[in-house]
């Protein structure tokens, strides 16, 4: 479950990376005819007031059940703040008339994209299921809703309880991760319905109990005040049917009294600085603007596209290029029903103080106010608004595809078409229209925050920031209108259980179909005419791997710096192309790829294709961009060892594979801050002769277009591409050894609020016989929610938000690791815990026939879910071609998966996972919890130090 918990987390409209400007700017490409989709639903309400929409999409077997409650946090009176999102853990937690818990249905018919969020305003819960099993998924969200409160007890209310707790000590155990409590008491008075964050404070939480959780569901959970949005394989006929079916003898509920727009705006600035165990000092800025639904919003979507919405943006190119003051700047809005929140972020560079930084800020800030926007800033903010929305919207569900379009404008505005409306006021603007909203909001009123690298206190909760203070004139609460509403009488007998799932759709999956151009690069294609998109990405068989013999991290920084500048074009010329085309454009790199992809708007493909050649062709390194690029990498570094769970990522991999593997390297593939000062463009002109060529790639395409026609545009991006003469390097893999005993290694973080634990070994490659065993395996042990591990320390102890086991694909031996963030007092009996489920996995407690027959249909029944997306088919053909398997691996998985043999997964089992040989990494307050770890007495106890080295 997720919930936007400690105040609100917005998506930055910013970019990681970036250098500096080298040439003349070139003028970017007249903006892109926007590719527009269009979400035709049908909307009904029944006799008791639950509200319907059903949207038709029949790509896929799936259909999206998304369930709108109108009601959040904002709703909450003082003293009970958490109870919301509490609620949406015990929906999940509702055994009812399956007789079997809420997820084993749901898992057993292969159910993808499952989950529920609490926010301000309204608490959701969704799932994509194959077509078959709608009936089955109505009736168990029916069931739920009506009667709940038949089997909701105290031991609920304790273990949830503790699972929500752990949710809160993880969240704020990252770094930063106290910001949003302190911003939300600072943006809104102390009497505003925004000011307590989400996920409550632990004092409430602990006080909450059973006569007022039973009470929360009767006030708030009725179907009047309920919106359903089905999407997918169902036409609006069906969805009426099964909609009165299983919902129609539910009771409306009592009226729920609306909280009233208040936007609370400051008249004066105010600031405060907090400590957290960050790498850097940030700054963060807000202001107060209007709620989602008022003309003026999108309106300041722009003016935070324009100020920091990416590389282009005024702030970046401030900071970042030209002052040299900041790693990174970003601005964002953040829109709710009563009020909005516009807002800034930016990492001060190590050794800057951050009054230059804000000087700089005030002067950009004061030129934007008085000259506003240009043309072109408004136009590329506006296509890259239009092309994240086409592609969002390809799923049916999940957390943004049509059915959370349609829900949004329902139950916020009364109109699932409110999109459209935001869009006609987006489309209208014009830098004279941005300015003076910008003006009229943004000029006065600030809140700044400025976090700086410290020990915060672990014991102070968000109830102890005052914040603002009170104001007069907050809104009273309206009551709706009065109106009749009625049950219809049902045939639907819940004494049988939810419906049963006997036959499943087959998965639809596109024939590959392959090509090659002119210089003899492979290409892959799967077409998928959904939306107006096409992604494609080239595969270099390099990845971290291939920094063997070089500098740690030259893989990954030589990848990201291509879009840094070529030979005609500096960094911010390649943005603004970018922005203009409302293309995504960038590389990346794993343990043995690395891959420049582009994602294009099928109107723009051929320009956004040689953009793209230029990237991967003819990259710069200019003296000037390395060095911000690698003042930002160094930053990200230092972050990365302030993040318990990306230290011990960095931490495993060499103490797993021993010194000397290509695979002994962070696993992040950031390497370490000696080798990325020591890199030279030397060293990344080398490394692209070596292995970014035409004879090391493969091509991998997917989206609206055909064989002919993208062999055809490729050919002219890069078709007269040619392979050097020298020789193509080898890459050198060796098998290690495995561990003989158990390692045990603790890394101090003072005032860590939780420990993270992670015991891992060396798997076998991706590419073994027995992948489909291992993966069954994994999964049943510690990879869905109902695997061991998990309900072993989230819903039987409830000391941890979440345990898994998981692995990395690799070409080589993978890692495996098991992980769980737990409670700081709980460090040690986890870690047993752990163990004992570990040596009873190989021991005495196998995996039963009943785990692994569960585990078998849920993922063959998936299938169709997996594949909704683009994105995964084109993830799946990257796997295909790096792994060297057959075309048809996809379409072939259902019955890989239904013939594996109960014998064989338990044969994986004790293949991969060997207890008295796991080598465990744990993060945290060692004050706290060496004493209890060495006296479990698994391995000796070492101390390491953010780097890896033993602290003597």
């Amino acid at each position: 479950m997720r919930s936007m918990k400690l105040w609100f987390k917005p998506v930055a409209l910013a970019c990681a990376l970036a250098a500096a400007p080298a040439l003349a700017d070139t003028p970017a490409s007249a903006p892109a005819r926007t590719d527009t989709v269009d979400i035709k639903y049908e909307k009904f309400q029944l006799d008791n007031g639950l509200t319907v929409v059903v949207h038709e999409d029949h790509k896929a077997p799936i259909v999206a059940v998304s369930v709108w409650y109108h009601i959040g946090s904002a709703d909450e009176p003082r003293g009970k703040t958490g109870f919301a999102h509490l609620f949406e853990h015990l929906m999940f937690s509702y055994i009812g008339g399956s007789q079997e818990g809420f997820f084993k249905p749901f898992e057993l018919v292969g159910t993808t994209d499952q989950n529920g969020t609490t926010d301000f305003d309204r608490t959701n819960y969704f799932e994509t299921v194959p077509t078959t099993a709608l009936d089955m998924a109505l009736w168990m969200e029916s069931d739920r809703m009506g009667r709940l409160l038949d089997t909701l007890g105290q031991k609920q209310i304790d273990t949830q309880r503790g699972v929500v707790q752990n949710e809160k000590r993880q969240d704020e155990n990252q770094p930063y991760g106290r910001v949003w409590e302190n911003l939300g008491a600072n943006a809104f008075p102390a009497n505003h319905p925004y000011h307590h964050s989400v996920i409550g404070s632990m004092k409430d939480l602990d006080a909450a109990s059973l006569p007022d959780v039973k009470q929360w569901f009767h006030d708030h959970y009725g179907a009047a005040n309920t919106t359903l949005v089905l999407a997918g394989d169902i036409t609006p006929a069906q969805a009426r049917d099964k909609v009165a079916k299983y919902f129609g003898d539910i009771p409306a509920g009592p009226p729920v009294a609306r909280e009233q727009t208040w936007i609370a705006p400051a008249d004066v600035s105010r600031r405060e600085v907090m400590l957290d165990q960050v790498a850097q000092d940030r700054i963060y800025r807000i202001w107060n603007i209007p709620q989602r639904g008022d003309a003026e919003a999108p309106l300041l979507d722009l003016a935070a596209g324009v100020l920091g919405g990416g590389k282009t943006s005024r702030l970046y190119e401030r900071l970042v290029y030209k002052d040299k003051l900041a790693d990174a700047a970003s601005a964002f809005t953040y829109n709710l029903s009563l009020a909005g929140v516009f807002g800034l972020q930016v990492d001060v560079k190590k050794g800057v103080d951050p009054a230059k930084v804000e000087a700089a800020i005030a002067d950009e800030w004061a030129k934007f106010l008085k000259d506003g926007p240009t043309q072109d800033e408004i136009d590329r903010a506006r296509v890259q608004t239009h092309a994240r929305f086409v592609r969002a919207i390809e799923k049916v569900g999940g957390f943004e595809g049509k059915a959370v379009v349609l829900a949004e404008g329902q139950v916020y505005r009364n109109d699932p078409g409110a999109y459209k409306t935001d869009f006609a006021h987006l489309d209208a603007a014009t830098p004279a229209s941005v300015l003076a909203t910008a003006k009229k909001w943004l000029g006065k009123g600030d809140y700044t925050l400025t976090v700086k690298p410290g020990t915060p206190d672990p014991n102070k909760d968000e109830a102890e920031i005052a914040g603002r203070a009170a104001l007069d004139g907050k809104p009273a609460p309206v009551l709706p209108a009065p109106r009749e509403y009625k049950t219809a009488k049902s045939d639907v007998d819940r004494s049988k259980g939810a419906p049963a799932v006997t036959n499943f759709p087959d998965l639809n999956f596109p024939k590959l179909q392959r090509g090659k151009l002119k210089n003899g690069i492979e290409v892959v294609l799967a077409e998928r005419h959904a939306i107006p998109t096409v992604q494609v990405k080239v595969l270099f068989d390099s990845g971290y791997a291939a920094d063997q013999g070089r500098k740690l991290g030259t893989a990954s920084f030589t990848t990201a710096m291509l879009d840094e500048g070529t030979k005609t074009l500096d960094s911010l010329a390649i943005a603004r192309k970018r922005e203009a085309l409302g293309a995504d454009l960038g590389g990346a790199c794993d343990l043995d790829t690395c891959v420049i992809g582009l994602d294009a708007l099928k109107s723009q493909l051929d320009p956004s294709l040689a953009l793209w050649s230029d990237v991967l062709r003819n990259p710069a390194f200019r003296a000037d961009d390395m060095a911000r690029v690698r003042g930002q990498w160094l930053a990200n570094i230092a972050q990365e060892k302030s993040d318990p769970t990306s230290l011990a990522l960095r931490t495993l991999p060499p103490l797993i594979y021993g010194k000397g593997h290509a695979y002994a390297v962070p696993l992040t593939g950031s390497g370490t801050e000696a080798s990325i000062k020591s890199l030279t463009d030397k060293d990344l002109h080398a490394f692209v002769a070596d292995w970014f060529r035409p004879d090391n790639a493969r091509i991998v395409v997917a989206g609206d277009t055909t064989l002919d026609e993208v062999i055809t545009k490729l050919n002219a991006a890069i078709g007269d591409w040619t392979v050097p003469k020298s020789a193509l390097p080898k890459k050198n893999l060796p098998i290690s050894l495995a561990q003989t005993k158990p390692r045990v290694y603790l890394m101090d973080r003072p005032g860590s609020q939780q420990s993270t634990i992670i015991a891992g070994l060396v798997a076998p490659s991706t590419m073994a016989q027995n992948d489909t065993e291992i993966a069954t395996m994994t999964d049943a042990f510690g990879g869905v929610f109902t695997s061991r591990l998990n309900l072993n320390l989230r819903e039987d102890k409830h000391w941890s938000y979440g345990a898994f086991a998981f692995s990395r694909n690799a070409v080589g031996q993978r890692p495996f690791a098991l992980y769980a963030p737990v409670q700081t007092d709980k460090t040690a009996e986890s870690m047993q815990e752990m163990l004992t489920e570990a040596q009873g996995l190989v021991g005495d407690k196998p995996l039963t026939s009943a785990e692994i027959a569960k585990v078998k249909v849920s993922s063959a029944r998936a299938l169709p879910g997996d594949y909704e997306s683009t994105q995964n088919v084109l993830r799946a053909m990257q796997r295909i071609v790096v792994y060297h398997r057959p075309d048809d691996y996809v379409q072939n998985t259902k019955q890989r998966i239904e013939s594996q043999k109960d014998a064989d997964v338990q044969a994986a089992a004790k293949q991969v996972v060997q207890p008295n040989a796991l080598t465990w990494v744990v993060v945290g307050d060692r004050k706290l919890i060496e004493k209890s770890i060495r006296e479990l007495k698994i391995a000796d106890v070492q101390i390491l130090d953010a780097d890896g080295n033993v602290v003597k």
